[in-house]
């Protein structure tokens, strides 16, 4: 009797187990979905950002540029 009451015992503990896994794992697969989808996000703003940045520098190198000709050719001449 004290056995088979071991024997079921460690059966619904392994049953158990499993079943505590199984949620663990769950809840971790959500949580990592959850975190790259932030992360996925968070990056393209980061991006996005940066790319606006970029054209911001590149505008002003072009509107600056023939200023800064005209002082380098200014200087030259003066030379």
């Amino acid at each position: 009797m004290k056995k088979l009451l071991n024997q079921k015992t460690e059966k619904e503990i392994d049953k158990l187990k499993d079943q505590v896994t199984q949620m663990a794992t769950k809840e971790a697969e959500t949580f990592i979905s959850e975190v790259r989808e932030k992360a996925k996000s968070e990056s393209q703003r980061i991006m996005t950002a940066g790319d606006l940045n970029l054209k911001d520098v590149q505008n002003k190198i072009d509107t600056k540029f023939n200023e800064a000709v005209d002082l380098v050719v200014s200087t030259v001449l003066k030379a």
